[in-house]
């Protein structure tokens, strides 16, 4: 074991010691499929192309496992929400903001206007007769002006959010902990999730299941809902 592994495991076990300290147990939320929607985050050309140099570690296991979930809801009736990261720009004027500054520059311009970097990667198991996308230009999508995710689900009248994508400790966290403080129960898929660095990975999940939410797997909601089993046979 390494030191930052064994760092990790000690910074593990103390939250847990906190946990159970404060009664809080396994998981907060009963996953209900009438309150449910599935809201996978950038899985984008310019996250999931072998190619694009930005390829996360594990995003083959996560597209599966988002795959995994997305064709669930879908059989199940619950609501799919791809999120996608886009800016607009026209002429000199782009809606990037402060971006730019933690990212290569300039920014391609496939990122621009719906452009080809921006666009759900063609092996998601997008429905486009059932699903919805939502663009979004800041981190998270509830920030003022990112995205039409708040009026999506206010139309769906839904309240459980179960969060799977990347990356974990950006736009997922972001978007969960700001989810937590408009009232929707949150869940975050921690094997259709990524990062990076697994460190930065675990560590982000463990802070969403500190402080904002559950930290479940797929197989972990497919079975509570019910039907893994005949699902997957």
């Amino acid at each position: 074991m390494t030191c930052r592994e064994s760092e990790l495991k000690q910074l593990a076990a103390k939250a847990e010691d906190y946990l159970k300290g404060i009664g809080r147990k396994e998981n907060l939320f009963s996953v209900n499929e009438r309150d449910a929607v599935f809201v996978a985050v950038d899985m984008q050309n310019f996250v999931c192309q072998k190619d694009s140099g930005r390829c996360l570690p594990g995003i083959a296991r996560v597209m599966l496992s988002v795959n995994e979930m997305a064709d669930f809801c879908h059989a199940r009736g619950i609501p799919v929400i791809w999120l996608r990261q886009c800016f607009s720009r026209r002429g000199g004027w782009d809606d990037e903001g402060l971006y730019g500054f933690f990212h290569n520059q300039p920014i391609e311009p496939g990122m621009f206007n719906q452009g080809e970097a921006a666009k759900i990667h063609p092996e998601m198991h997008l429905d486009p007769e059932l699903d919805f996308v939502a663009e979004k230009n800041r981190y998270s999508a509830f920030a003022p002006g990112s995205s039409r995710l708040e009026t999506l689900l206010s139309g769906l009248n839904r309240k459980q959010l179960i969060f799977g994508g990347a990356a974990t400790n950006v736009c997922v966290e972001s978007t969960a902990r700001d989810a937590m403080q408009r009232g929707y129960q949150v869940i975050v898929l921690s094997d259709a999730t990524t990062a990076f660095d697994n460190v930065l990975h675990e560590v982000s999940l463990l802070n969403i299941r500190l402080f904002f939410g559950d930290v479940r797997s797929v197989k972990d909601i497919t079975r509570e809902i019910g039907g893994f089993e005949s699902f997957f046979a």
